[in-house]
Protein backbone atom coordinates (compact mmCIF):
# COMPACT_ATOMS: atom_id res chain seq x y z
CA UNK A 1 0.00 0.00 0.00
CA UNK A 2 1.43 3.41 -0.68
CA UNK A 3 1.03 6.15 1.35
CA UNK A 4 0.49 9.52 0.35
CA UNK A 5 2.58 11.22 2.85
CA UNK A 6 1.56 14.96 1.45
CA UNK A 7 -1.97 13.67 2.13
CA UNK A 8 -1.36 12.47 5.77
CA UNK A 9 0.63 15.64 6.57
CA UNK A 10 -2.27 17.70 5.44
CA UNK A 11 -5.04 15.59 8.13
CA UNK A 12 -2.42 16.02 11.06
CA UNK A 13 -2.27 19.81 10.85
CA UNK A 14 -5.77 19.45 10.10
CA UNK A 15 -6.14 17.82 13.67
CA UNK A 16 -4.16 20.17 15.24
CA UNK A 17 -6.12 22.78 14.10
CA UNK A 18 -9.03 21.72 14.99
CA UNK A 19 -7.91 20.89 18.54
CA UNK A 20 -5.99 24.32 19.26
CA UNK A 21 -9.50 25.95 17.92
CA UNK A 22 -11.89 23.72 19.54
CA UNK A 23 -13.58 23.35 16.14
CA UNK A 24 -14.01 21.36 13.53
CA UNK A 25 -11.88 20.78 10.71
CA UNK A 26 -12.50 21.71 7.58
CA UNK A 27 -13.25 19.13 5.42
CA UNK A 28 -10.69 18.05 2.13
CA UNK A 29 -13.58 18.19 -0.22
CA UNK A 30 -14.93 21.50 0.58
CA UNK A 31 -18.50 20.57 2.19
CA UNK A 32 -20.03 22.71 4.11
CA UNK A 33 -19.19 21.93 7.87
CA UNK A 34 -22.15 21.36 10.02
CA UNK A 35 -22.03 22.62 13.94
CA UNK A 36 -25.20 21.35 15.39
CA UNK A 37 -26.59 21.49 18.86
CA UNK A 38 -29.23 18.84 19.49
CA UNK A 39 -30.20 17.00 22.53
CA UNK A 40 -27.83 15.29 24.95
CA UNK A 41 -28.41 12.10 26.44
CA UNK A 42 -28.02 11.54 30.12
CA UNK A 43 -24.07 10.80 30.53
CA UNK A 44 -23.02 11.97 27.10
CA UNK A 45 -19.98 14.17 27.00
CA UNK A 46 -20.57 16.99 24.42
CA UNK A 47 -17.34 17.11 21.85
CA UNK A 48 -15.95 20.78 20.95
CA UNK A 49 -17.74 21.70 18.28
CA UNK A 50 -16.91 25.72 17.98
CA UNK A 51 -16.68 26.76 21.41
CA UNK A 52 -17.55 25.50 24.99
CA UNK A 53 -20.83 25.06 25.64
CA UNK A 54 -22.98 24.23 28.77
CA UNK A 55 -24.62 20.96 28.02
CA UNK A 56 -27.52 18.95 30.04
CA UNK A 57 -25.15 17.03 31.52
CA UNK A 58 -23.82 20.05 33.38
CA UNK A 59 -27.20 21.10 34.14
CA UNK A 60 -27.65 17.82 36.29
CA UNK A 61 -24.62 17.92 37.81
CA UNK A 62 -25.65 21.83 39.43
CA UNK A 63 -29.00 20.51 40.32
CA UNK A 64 -27.17 17.16 42.41
CA UNK A 65 -23.94 19.04 43.86
CA UNK A 66 -25.59 22.54 44.90
CA UNK A 67 -28.66 20.76 46.20
CA UNK A 68 -31.38 22.71 43.93
CA UNK A 69 -34.56 22.97 46.01
CA UNK A 70 -37.43 22.87 43.52
CA UNK A 71 -37.76 26.69 42.74
CA UNK A 72 -34.43 27.01 42.33
CA UNK A 73 -34.26 23.43 39.64
CA UNK A 74 -37.58 25.13 38.04
CA UNK A 75 -35.41 28.47 37.40
CA UNK A 76 -31.94 27.15 36.59
CA UNK A 77 -33.89 24.63 34.06
CA UNK A 78 -35.94 27.88 32.62
CA UNK A 79 -32.52 29.58 32.32
CA UNK A 80 -30.31 26.37 29.83
CA UNK A 81 -33.14 25.94 28.02
CA UNK A 82 -33.10 29.80 27.14
CA UNK A 83 -29.44 29.35 26.60
CA UNK A 84 -29.68 26.08 24.37
CA UNK A 85 -32.51 28.15 22.26
CA UNK A 86 -29.58 31.06 21.58
CA UNK A 87 -27.03 28.23 21.28
CA UNK A 88 -29.08 26.72 18.54
CA UNK A 89 -30.29 29.88 16.66
CA UNK A 90 -26.80 31.02 16.89
CA UNK A 91 -25.62 27.68 15.15
CA UNK A 92 -28.07 28.13 12.66
CA UNK A 93 -26.97 32.08 11.41
CA UNK A 94 -23.56 30.47 11.27
CA UNK A 95 -24.49 27.08 9.59
CA UNK A 96 -26.48 29.67 6.92
CA UNK A 97 -23.17 31.77 6.56
CA UNK A 98 -21.44 29.00 5.91
CA UNK A 99 -22.98 26.73 3.42
CA UNK A 100 -23.56 30.45 1.54
CA UNK A 101 -19.77 30.65 2.14
CA UNK A 102 -18.63 27.48 0.67
CA UNK A 103 -21.00 27.42 -2.04
CA UNK A 104 -19.37 31.08 -3.19
CA UNK A 105 -15.75 30.24 -2.39
CA UNK A 106 -15.45 26.01 -2.66
CA UNK A 107 -11.36 26.02 -2.52
CA UNK A 108 -11.48 28.80 0.53
CA UNK A 109 -9.21 26.32 2.59
CA UNK A 110 -6.59 26.96 -0.38
CA UNK A 111 -6.67 30.76 -0.51
CA UNK A 112 -4.47 32.28 2.46
CA UNK A 113 -7.10 35.47 2.34
CA UNK A 114 -10.50 33.89 2.21
CA UNK A 115 -8.89 31.42 4.64
CA UNK A 116 -8.32 34.08 7.30
CA UNK A 117 -11.54 35.43 6.55
CA UNK A 118 -13.43 32.11 7.26
CA UNK A 119 -11.72 31.74 10.52
CA UNK A 120 -12.49 35.48 11.71
CA UNK A 121 -15.90 34.36 11.33
CA UNK A 122 -15.14 31.16 13.64
CA UNK A 123 -13.50 33.28 15.93
CA UNK A 124 -16.82 35.75 15.99
CA UNK A 125 -19.22 32.48 16.43
CA UNK A 126 -16.90 31.32 19.07
CA UNK A 127 -16.87 34.16 20.96
CA UNK A 128 -20.51 34.98 20.74
CA UNK A 129 -21.04 30.92 21.93
CA UNK A 130 -18.86 31.89 25.41
CA UNK A 131 -20.69 34.89 25.52
CA UNK A 132 -23.84 33.39 25.93
CA UNK A 133 -22.33 30.69 28.54
CA UNK A 134 -20.80 33.09 30.85
CA UNK A 135 -24.36 34.49 30.91
CA UNK A 136 -25.66 31.13 32.23
CA UNK A 137 -23.51 30.85 34.62
CA UNK A 138 -23.71 33.78 36.03
CA UNK A 139 -27.74 33.92 35.92
CA UNK A 140 -27.40 30.38 37.82
CA UNK A 141 -25.05 31.66 40.43
CA UNK A 142 -27.41 34.59 41.19
CA UNK A 143 -30.36 31.74 42.40
CA UNK A 144 -27.85 30.28 44.62
CA UNK A 145 -27.60 30.49 48.93
CA UNK A 146 -24.43 31.71 50.30
CA UNK A 147 -23.91 27.87 51.26
CA UNK A 148 -24.47 26.58 47.68
CA UNK A 149 -22.28 29.49 46.74
CA UNK A 150 -19.51 27.15 48.54
CA UNK A 151 -19.92 24.23 46.56
CA UNK A 152 -19.49 26.06 42.81
CA UNK A 153 -16.21 25.51 42.29
CA UNK A 154 -17.57 21.30 42.07
CA UNK A 155 -19.64 22.31 39.52
CA UNK A 156 -16.82 24.12 37.99
CA UNK A 157 -14.27 20.95 38.21
CA UNK A 158 -16.66 18.68 36.61
CA UNK A 159 -17.47 20.67 33.66
CA UNK A 160 -13.94 21.36 33.13
CA UNK A 161 -13.44 17.33 33.34
CA UNK A 162 -16.24 16.95 30.73
CA UNK A 163 -14.62 19.68 28.13
CA UNK A 164 -11.38 18.42 29.02
CA UNK A 165 -11.70 14.84 28.35
CA UNK A 166 -13.64 15.94 24.92
CA UNK A 167 -10.76 18.17 23.84
CA UNK A 168 -8.54 15.64 24.84
CA UNK A 169 -9.71 13.78 21.96
CA UNK A 170 -6.44 14.10 19.58
CA UNK A 171 -3.10 12.15 20.12
CA UNK A 172 -4.41 11.27 23.60
CA UNK A 173 -3.67 8.49 25.73
CA UNK A 174 -6.40 6.11 25.85
CA UNK A 175 -7.06 5.95 29.35
CA UNK A 176 -7.34 9.55 29.71
CA UNK A 177 -10.26 9.36 27.80
CA UNK A 178 -12.54 8.41 30.77
CA UNK A 179 -14.38 9.80 33.74
CA UNK A 180 -14.64 7.69 36.69
CA UNK A 181 -17.00 10.24 38.27
CA UNK A 182 -19.41 9.99 35.39
CA UNK A 183 -19.27 6.22 35.17
CA UNK A 184 -20.02 6.03 39.03
CA UNK A 185 -22.96 8.28 38.31
CA UNK A 186 -24.10 5.58 35.49
CA UNK A 187 -23.62 2.17 37.73
CA UNK A 188 -25.38 4.21 40.97
CA UNK A 189 -28.26 6.31 41.21
CA UNK A 190 -27.16 9.38 42.80
CA UNK A 191 -28.36 8.28 46.50
CA UNK A 192 -26.70 4.66 46.18
CA UNK A 193 -22.80 5.56 46.37
CA UNK A 194 -21.66 3.43 48.97
CA UNK A 195 -20.59 5.74 51.74
CA UNK A 196 -16.63 4.52 51.99
CA UNK A 197 -16.70 5.46 48.15
CA UNK A 198 -18.09 9.05 48.41
CA UNK A 199 -14.73 10.24 50.04
CA UNK A 200 -11.86 8.45 47.56
CA UNK A 201 -14.34 10.19 45.00
CA UNK A 202 -14.12 13.49 46.13
CA UNK A 203 -10.02 12.71 45.76
CA UNK A 204 -10.07 11.60 42.71
CA UNK A 205 -12.21 14.85 41.62
CA UNK A 206 -8.98 16.87 43.16
CA UNK A 207 -6.54 14.75 41.99
CA UNK A 208 -7.67 14.36 38.27
CA UNK A 209 -8.33 18.11 38.31
CA UNK A 210 -4.72 19.07 38.84
CA UNK A 211 -4.53 17.09 36.00
CA UNK A 212 -6.90 18.30 33.76
CA UNK A 213 -5.99 21.86 34.48
CA UNK A 214 -2.41 21.07 33.47
CA UNK A 215 -3.58 19.55 30.35
CA UNK A 216 -6.48 22.41 29.62
CA UNK A 217 -3.37 24.91 29.95
CA UNK A 218 -1.38 23.22 27.55
CA UNK A 219 -4.28 23.32 24.79
CA UNK A 220 -4.62 26.80 25.71
CA UNK A 221 -0.27 27.10 25.14
CA UNK A 222 -1.02 25.71 21.92
CA UNK A 223 -4.01 27.64 20.98
CA UNK A 224 -2.03 30.76 21.80
CA UNK A 225 1.37 29.91 19.58
CA UNK A 226 -1.72 29.28 16.89
CA UNK A 227 -3.09 32.21 16.80
CA UNK A 228 0.46 33.98 17.07
CA UNK A 229 1.07 32.22 13.69
CA UNK A 230 -1.95 31.75 11.98
CA UNK A 231 -0.99 34.36 9.60
CA UNK A 232 2.07 32.45 8.23
CA UNK A 233 0.23 29.34 9.00
CA UNK A 234 -1.19 28.78 5.16
CA UNK A 235 2.58 28.84 3.77
CA UNK A 236 4.11 26.30 5.63
CA UNK A 237 5.21 23.84 3.67
CA UNK A 238 4.01 20.31 4.02
CA UNK A 239 7.25 18.79 6.11
CA UNK A 240 6.79 21.42 8.60
CA UNK A 241 2.74 21.07 8.63
CA UNK A 242 3.59 17.42 9.43
CA UNK A 243 5.96 18.47 11.65
CA UNK A 244 3.37 20.49 13.82
CA UNK A 245 1.17 17.88 13.66
CA UNK A 246 3.43 15.23 15.22
CA UNK A 247 5.39 17.86 17.73
CA UNK A 248 0.87 18.28 18.90
CA UNK A 249 0.40 14.57 18.47
CA UNK A 250 3.60 13.62 20.70
CA UNK A 251 3.19 16.43 23.61
CA UNK A 252 -0.62 15.43 23.81
CA UNK A 253 0.22 11.82 24.40
CA UNK A 254 2.53 13.25 26.97
CA UNK A 255 0.53 15.53 28.57
CA UNK A 256 -2.16 13.12 29.22
CA UNK A 257 -0.28 10.27 30.51
CA UNK A 258 -0.54 11.64 34.04
CA UNK A 259 -4.37 12.12 33.76
CA UNK A 260 -4.24 8.49 32.27
CA UNK A 261 -2.15 7.12 35.65
CA UNK A 262 -4.73 8.92 37.80
CA UNK A 263 -7.77 7.21 36.20
CA UNK A 264 -6.48 3.86 36.15
CA UNK A 265 -5.41 3.95 39.67
CA UNK A 266 -8.33 5.19 41.41
CA UNK A 267 -10.17 2.55 39.07
CA UNK A 268 -8.38 -0.36 40.99
CA UNK A 269 -8.82 1.48 44.45
CA UNK A 270 -12.63 2.39 44.12
CA UNK A 271 -13.03 -1.32 42.65
CA UNK A 272 -11.49 -3.25 45.47
CA UNK A 273 -13.97 -1.28 47.89
CA UNK A 274 -16.93 -2.56 45.83
CA UNK A 275 -19.27 -5.86 45.28
CA UNK A 276 -18.32 -8.30 42.51
CA UNK A 277 -21.25 -6.84 40.15
CA UNK A 278 -20.95 -3.24 40.94
CA UNK A 279 -17.31 -3.06 40.58
CA UNK A 280 -17.48 -5.45 37.10
CA UNK A 281 -19.84 -2.72 35.62
CA UNK A 282 -17.48 0.07 36.02
CA UNK A 283 -14.42 -1.86 34.85
CA UNK A 284 -16.83 -2.70 31.77
CA UNK A 285 -17.99 0.98 31.23
CA UNK A 286 -14.29 2.09 32.10
CA UNK A 287 -12.63 0.02 29.78
CA UNK A 288 -15.17 1.45 26.77
CA UNK A 289 -14.72 4.27 27.41
CA UNK A 290 -11.10 4.60 27.70
CA UNK A 291 -10.03 1.56 24.93
CA UNK A 292 -13.29 1.50 22.95
CA UNK A 293 -10.89 0.24 19.51
CA UNK A 294 -9.64 -2.27 21.24
CA UNK A 295 -12.56 -3.43 23.82
CA UNK A 296 -15.24 -3.38 20.60
CA UNK A 297 -14.76 -5.71 17.41
CA UNK A 298 -13.84 -4.49 13.98
CA UNK A 299 -15.02 -1.60 12.66
CA UNK A 300 -16.40 -3.31 9.27
CA UNK A 301 -18.90 -5.21 10.92
CA UNK A 302 -19.20 -2.82 13.94
CA UNK A 303 -22.41 -2.86 16.10
CA UNK A 304 -23.75 -6.41 14.06
CA UNK A 305 -21.30 -8.35 16.07
CA UNK A 306 -22.62 -8.27 19.42
CA UNK A 307 -23.40 -10.44 22.07
CA UNK A 308 -24.85 -8.16 24.26
CA UNK A 309 -27.58 -7.36 21.72
CA UNK A 310 -28.05 -10.89 21.55
CA UNK A 311 -28.83 -11.36 25.03
CA UNK A 312 -31.32 -8.34 24.84
CA UNK A 313 -32.91 -10.34 21.60
CA UNK A 314 -33.26 -13.97 23.43
CA UNK A 315 -34.69 -12.23 26.29
CA UNK A 316 -37.22 -11.31 24.38
CA UNK A 317 -38.12 -14.54 22.33
CA UNK A 318 -40.22 -16.53 24.93
CA UNK A 319 -37.14 -18.32 26.63
CA UNK A 320 -38.40 -21.23 28.99
CA UNK A 321 -36.79 -21.36 32.38
CA UNK A 322 -34.28 -24.34 31.30
CA UNK A 323 -33.33 -21.46 28.99
CA UNK A 324 -33.20 -18.63 30.99
CA UNK A 325 -30.80 -20.51 33.31
CA UNK A 326 -28.59 -21.41 30.39
CA UNK A 327 -28.59 -18.04 28.69
CA UNK A 328 -27.85 -16.52 32.43
CA UNK A 329 -24.64 -18.45 32.72
CA UNK A 330 -23.34 -17.88 29.04
CA UNK A 331 -23.77 -14.09 30.24
CA UNK A 332 -22.32 -14.66 33.18
CA UNK A 333 -19.12 -16.22 31.00
CA UNK A 334 -19.32 -13.44 28.76
CA UNK A 335 -18.36 -10.80 30.91
CA UNK A 336 -16.24 -12.19 32.67
CA UNK A 337 -13.92 -13.15 29.93
CA UNK A 338 -14.75 -9.97 28.18
CA UNK A 339 -13.12 -8.22 30.99
CA UNK A 340 -10.29 -9.99 31.37
CA UNK A 341 -9.64 -9.72 27.34
CA UNK A 342 -10.42 -5.85 28.11
CA UNK A 343 -7.76 -5.76 30.37
CA UNK A 344 -5.40 -7.44 28.66
CA UNK A 345 -5.69 -5.26 25.81
CA UNK A 346 -5.41 -2.14 27.47
CA UNK A 347 -2.21 -3.19 29.45
CA UNK A 348 -0.61 -3.85 25.91
CA UNK A 349 -2.02 -0.51 24.75
CA UNK A 350 -0.30 1.45 28.16
CA UNK A 351 2.74 -0.31 27.23
CA UNK A 352 2.80 0.49 23.73
CA UNK A 353 1.78 4.30 24.48
CA UNK A 354 4.69 4.58 27.10
CA UNK A 355 6.80 3.48 24.54
CA UNK A 356 5.87 5.73 22.27
CA UNK A 357 6.08 8.99 24.96
CA UNK A 358 9.80 8.55 25.35
CA UNK A 359 10.70 7.65 21.76
CA UNK A 360 12.37 10.72 19.63
CA UNK A 361 10.03 11.08 17.24
CA UNK A 362 11.12 13.28 13.96
CA UNK A 363 9.21 11.96 10.67
CA UNK A 364 5.30 10.50 9.76
CA UNK A 365 7.68 6.64 9.42
CA UNK A 366 8.76 7.05 12.98
CA UNK A 367 5.10 8.10 14.15
CA UNK A 368 3.44 5.49 12.44
CA UNK A 369 5.94 2.90 14.09
CA UNK A 370 5.72 3.91 17.55
CA UNK A 371 2.39 1.42 17.62
CA UNK A 372 1.84 -2.08 16.71
CA UNK A 373 -1.21 -1.20 14.88
CA UNK A 374 -0.76 -5.17 13.64
CA UNK A 375 -1.41 -5.82 16.96
CA UNK A 376 -4.57 -3.47 17.53
CA UNK A 377 -5.80 -5.32 14.32
CA UNK A 378 -5.23 -8.34 16.12
CA UNK A 379 -6.39 -7.53 18.93
CA UNK A 380 -9.91 -6.55 17.23
CA UNK A 381 -10.14 -9.49 14.87
CA UNK A 382 -9.69 -11.63 17.91
CA UNK A 383 -12.75 -9.86 19.86
CA UNK A 384 -14.55 -10.27 17.15
CA UNK A 385 -14.16 -14.26 16.90
CA UNK A 386 -14.81 -14.02 20.80
CA UNK A 387 -18.53 -12.17 20.18
CA UNK A 388 -19.41 -14.18 17.17
CA UNK A 389 -18.10 -17.44 19.47
CA UNK A 390 -20.68 -16.43 22.26
CA UNK A 391 -23.58 -15.54 19.85
CA UNK A 392 -23.23 -19.02 18.16
CA UNK A 393 -23.77 -20.23 21.69
CA UNK A 394 -26.65 -18.09 22.27
CA UNK A 395 -28.14 -19.27 19.08
CA UNK A 396 -27.59 -23.09 19.71
CA UNK A 397 -29.89 -22.65 22.75
CA UNK A 398 -32.96 -21.20 20.53
CA UNK A 399 -35.85 -22.77 18.38
CA UNK A 400 -36.05 -21.83 14.79
CA UNK A 401 -39.02 -19.85 15.89
CA UNK A 402 -37.11 -18.04 18.76
CA UNK A 403 -34.31 -17.08 16.40
CA UNK A 404 -37.06 -15.38 14.33
CA UNK A 405 -38.22 -13.49 17.38
CA UNK A 406 -34.77 -12.55 18.27
CA UNK A 407 -33.63 -10.53 15.15
CA UNK A 408 -30.62 -9.81 14.59
CA UNK A 409 -27.01 -10.52 15.41
CA UNK A 410 -29.01 -14.65 16.33
CA UNK A 411 -31.06 -14.28 13.34
CA UNK A 412 -28.37 -13.98 10.64
CA UNK A 413 -28.74 -12.42 7.00
CA UNK A 414 -28.42 -14.51 4.23
CA UNK A 415 -27.09 -13.42 0.26
CA UNK A 416 -30.15 -14.12 -2.00
CA UNK A 417 -29.31 -16.01 -4.95
CA UNK A 418 -27.81 -13.81 -8.10
CA UNK A 419 -30.08 -15.53 -11.09
CA UNK A 420 -31.00 -14.28 -14.48
CA UNK A 421 -33.50 -15.26 -17.04
CA UNK A 422 -32.52 -16.77 -19.94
Amino acid sequence: MRIDMHHLAGMLAAAVIASVNGLAAAPASGQAIAFEVGAEEEGDIEPWGGGRRVTRVDLNSMIHLLDLDESQTSAATELFETYSAALRDASAKFNEWNQAWTKLNPNWWSDSDKEKEHQEKQKLYNEHLEKLRTKLLEDVQLLLREEQQANWERVERRMRRRETIAAASIGAASGARADLIAITEQVFAPDDVPSDVEPVLEQYELESDRAMKALQEWHEEWRTRWEERESEASELSQEEQMQLGLKFMREAREKSLELRDVNVRYLARIGAMLPEMQRDKMEDRFYRTAFGYAWMMGAARGNQVNAERAFAGAEKAGLTEEQRAQLAEIKKQYHRESRERAKKDAEAIMEQEEEFAKREITSLIDMMGAFDYMAIQKMTAERQRFEESVIERVRSLLTPEQIEKAGPPLQQETMPDLEFEE
